[in-house]
């Protein structure tokens, strides 16, 4: 797990990058490479969930570095720091991570349900990253971590019911761009199946603060790179 990590920041990192790099097409291949770590980051948080010992530290530690790590992404995006604002990524995993509580701790699956597609919605309404459809698709590998095979098949639906819609409106729009683009990031999106399917179950060296901090760190590392070359 701790290798995949590190990979999963160096995407994370070229992900970034890419938005800063003057050639669109270098800009999209950049993009499209990272894909994986989409995946990744929220099977990751399922992990952490179903071995952590301390589930409201490892919340509050998710909810604390998601408040550290707005005004940087809000910075390194040209987002407005007052509403009507985005969100980033941590605040999503939170949601996420709050379904998964409640849908393994609700006395009625019917109550879970309903907590769980009220909290997406809630993502939506304040602009998480992702909006409510990440959101669930993160809880949603709380229910798809037992079973490899289980696993890849349910993660592929989820991704290619994600991007057919945007594929089928840029093939009949005939927008050979968009519909390149999606493609690319679909297809570079499923392998990412490939890393967690040789995931051998086991935690492996914890990484500590380090994970956190470096989600912050490289946005205002490529933010002051971005300032400098505008």
């Amino acid at each position: 797990m701790y290798g995949i990590k590190i990979l999963c920041c160096v995407f994370m990192a070229f992900d970034h990058a890419a938005l800063i790099v003057p050639s669109p097409k270098l800009s999209l291949i950049l993009r499209a490479i990272p894909r994986p770590f989409f995946v990744v980051i929220p099977f990751m948080l399922a992990e952490g969930y179903k071995h952590t010992s301390n589930l409201p530290k490892y919340m509050t530690r998710l909810f604390i570095f998601a408040l550290v790590t707005q005004p940087f992404y809000c910075l390194f995006f040209n987002y407005a720091l007052a509403w009507p604002y985005r969100l980033n990524a941590m605040f999503t995993l939170f949601l996420g991570l709050m379904c998964m509580y409640v849908w393994d701790t609700a006395r009625h699956k019917w109550f879970a349900a309903l907590f769980c597609a009220l909290t997406a919605y809630l993502g939506q309404i304040c602009n998480v990253e992702g909006g409510a459809w990440l959101v669930i698709f993160t809880f949603m590998f709380r229910l798809i971590t037992d079973g490899k095979r289980k696993f890849v098949v349910s993660y592929s639906a989820l991704y290619v019911g994600n991007y057919l819609p945007s594929i089928l409106k840029s093939a009949l729009k005939h927008d050979r761009g968009g519909l390149l683009k999606n493609m690319l990031y679909l297809f570079c999106a499923l392998w990412g199946a490939l890393l967690i399917f040789f995931y051998n179950g086991r935690q492996g060296r914890r990484g500590g603060y380090f994970f956190y901090i470096f989600y912050p760190a490289h946005l205002a590392l490529l933010g002051a790179i971005k300032l400098l070359i505008n």
